[in-house]
């Protein structure tokens, strides 16, 4: 369940939050990806693909 309100500090201060927050993809430059119609998203786990500029 989404719950949406306001988180009141100490201070007087409010902000506004949602829980649970949204879902992140930290991704960092050397994480590679292999996208095609057939095998859908494919993760590279150790090294660079073939064909890429790192080739």
């Amino acid at each position: 369940m989404l719950n949406l309100g306001y988180s009141i500090f100490p201070n007087g201060s409010a902000r506004y939050e949602i829980h649970p927050p949204p879902p992140q993809l930290w991704v960092c430059r050397d994480t590679y990806f292999i996208a095609s119609v057939d095998d859908g998203l494919r993760y590279v786990s150790s090294g660079s693909p073939p064909g890429s500029q790192d080739n």
